[in-house]
């Protein structure tokens, strides 16, 4: 995976460019609990909110951050950045 986050519940979060998408593990779990079928480009990066919102970023035209959200279970744009964004926080 380009990127990936720890939670303070030891969740850890992957973002994977091969169509996979983000994937899930929950603490003390060997096999991801979760996929997130996402289309993603070169996801150097994520951030996942106190209320797990997922920000993703998504090399996808043009470079942009893309949101996860929990109520409708789609990524959305959130923002788009001028260059690469390897790090967000």
């Amino acid at each position: 995976p380009y990127a990936l986050f720890v939670n303070r519940n030891n969740t850890i979060v992957a973002a994977n460019e091969h169509g996979v998408g983000i994937l899930i593990w929950q603490n003390g779990s060997t096999n991801f609990t979760t996929k997130i079928a996402a289309n993603l480009s070169n996801p150097y990066s994520l951030f996942v909110t106190s209320d797990d919102q997922i920000f993703v970023y998504n090399d996808q035209s043009p470079n942009r951050v893309d949101q996860w959200s929990i109520s409708n279970q789609s990524l959305v744009r959130s923002i788009t950045v001028g260059s690469d964004c390897y790090g967000l926080f």
